[in-house]
């Protein structure tokens, strides 16, 4: 199999996992890394040139991921890098394109976004896994605009209603 500018990083995964990683490792992690290349890298950027991949198309495998465990997005992240460290160092790529992911990141933006969908904190802590409410609420959401104007609108909606019933036992 030729290498070069024009191979995908289907290909080139499944490459580096036969060379690079089958031997290299315990059968369990080898197995660990081939799942994550095949569930969650192939399928959104694996029809990609090597040359032509970007963070941004790193970053979107592990936006696909959120609400899954900082764990196991670490290891994506971890699975990509190395993937794409070894394509720099056989010469078809000039740079590494995982090189400043951030899975945490991914946790603070995941708990602001349940928080603007209105999902209940309580919820939020159970699907972000934290057995402490407090931690949820103080450091894994923000206040966004998207969440001011939604309490605004609850509240006017509420105030109109109740004017609105009262008006009507009057009439």
């Amino acid at each position: 199999m030729l290498i070069d500018e024009g191979t995908t990083v289907g290909v080139w995964a499944q490459k580096w996992l036969d060379v690079y990683c089958k031997n290299a490792m315990g059968e369990g992690c080898y197995q660990n890394y081939a799942g994550i290349v095949k569930n969650q890298i192939a399928p959104r950027i694996g029809a990609l040139k090597l040359k032509d991949v970007r963070p941004i198309h790193c970053q979107s495998v592990l936006n696909a991921e959120i609400g899954r465990s900082t764990s196991f997005l670490s290891k994506i992240r971890q699975v990509m890098f190395r993937m794409f460290k070894y394509a720099k160092r056989e010469g078809v790529i000039a740079t590494n394109p995982a090189d400043d992911l951030c899975p945490y990141c991914l946790r603070h933006t995941y708990g602001t976004d349940l928080q603007d969908a209105g999902v209940p904190i309580n919820v939020a802590k159970y699907l972000m896994g934290h057995s402490d409410i407090t931690t949820t609420a103080n450091i894994y959401t923000d206040t966004t605009d998207d969440s001011i104007e939604s309490a605004r609108e609850k509240i006017n909606n509420k105030l109109c209603m109740s004017k609105c019933m009262s008006l009507e036992k009057e009439a």
